[in-house]
């Protein structure tokens, strides 16, 4: 009767209460390594819900700068058309010499402050695309 219950009544009362001392390590490991991969999706989907939020923000930004890149611009091209006719008007003898040169520099003013757009879109089209692609390219 010993023999039956230690062949047959031992292995069966260890897996009832969970098997010996090293499967239940490997279970208690496995739960484990299961709530930090649970834990890590949603990290994951944490940060990739924050890069979202800041890749719209960016964009905004970026709209933003392209619209008063596109103002400056066509503000440029105003004075520019202005110039010409104070100039041809200046070469006739109308006006005077520091109205011409006040335009001619009102104008430099207005091409140095649309380069500064430029510049300001292109450096957020450069977040926009380090947000966007990641730091490998």
């Amino acid at each position: 009767i010993n023999e039956i219950l230690s062949l047959i009544g031992v292995p069966l009362f260890r897996r009832a209460t969970g098997g010996d001392p090293n499967a239940q390590a490997r279970s208690i490991a496995i739960a484990d390594l299961q709530v930090k991969v649970a834990e890590v999706e949603n990290k994951r989907g944490d940060l990739a819900a924050k890069i979202r939020e800041q890749v719209i923000l960016q964009v905004l930004d970026f709209d933003q700068w392209r619209r008063e890149f596109q103002i400056s611009q066509e503000v440029s091209r105003r004075q520019t058309l202005q110039l010409k006719v104070i100039e041809t008007g200046y070469r006739f003898g109308q006006g005077s010499t520091e109205q011409y040169l006040g335009q001619l520099n009102s104008l430099d003013k207005q091409k140095g402050e649309t380069f500064r757009q430029w510049a300001r879109l292109r450096s957020q089209l450069m977040r926009v695309k380090l947000l966007v692609l990641g730091t490998d390219e």
